[in-house]
């Protein structure tokens, strides 16, 4: 684990580099990307992954929405690093590109996250998600009640007759040669 935009490595040390769902956290993706470059070897690779847009991503888009619709959370600033700062098309080539990397490729991948319910959608997001839980604990019960009425009813269309649900998501993954 290292700070993307200071790698604490020699010049041409490595080999391979592998940032999965971390370049757009950064405060600076450019600055990550020539660092990545920089501690590559000649004929080294790297492999990354960022989400790409937040529509696309309903499993990450749900949770947010409740709160948000109901007061408790302002809207994501797409300025400001975060899951879907890296969304826009392109963006992940171009900072690659700019890096000085070669023969960058990006492909989208899907994925699809299943939950036996939609409750369990609440669940995960109160256990696993940061900046879910944080205002998510910080409610009453009924605040909290609304939310998950509001997340479940958003799964709606994701929910198979049995309750389980498949919700969607796609993520930018890019390979680069050094």
């Amino acid at each position: 684990q290292l700070e993307l935009e200071w790698i604490d490595l020699e010049t041409a040390s490595v080999d391979a580099v592998l940032v999965r769902w971390g370049l757009m956290l950064t405060v600076d993706p450019s600055a990550a990307g020539r660092e990545i470059r920089r501690v590559l070897r000649p004929g080294g690779h790297a492999a990354l992954a960022v989400w790409d847009a937040r529509e696309r991503n309903p499993w990450a888009l749900i949770p947010g929405q409740a709160l948000v619709a109901l007061g408790h959370a302002e809207p994501p600033d797409p300025d400001i690093p975060g899951p879907f700062a890296m969304a826009r098309e392109g963006q992940l080539a171009e900072v690659l590109e700019d890096s000085g990397f070669t023969d960058v490729a990006v492909t989208p991948v899907t994925l699809q996250r299943h939950y036996a319910s939609a409750q369990e959608i609440v669940a995960e997001s109160a256990n696993c998600s940061p900046s879910f839980s944080v205002t998510y604990a910080e409610l009453s019960a009924e605040q909290r009640a609304e939310v998950a009425e509001r997340m479940v009813a958003a799964a709606a269309p994701y929910t198979a007759p049995d309750g389980s649900v498949m919700l969607p998501g796609v993520s930018l993954v890019a390979r680069a040669s050094a």
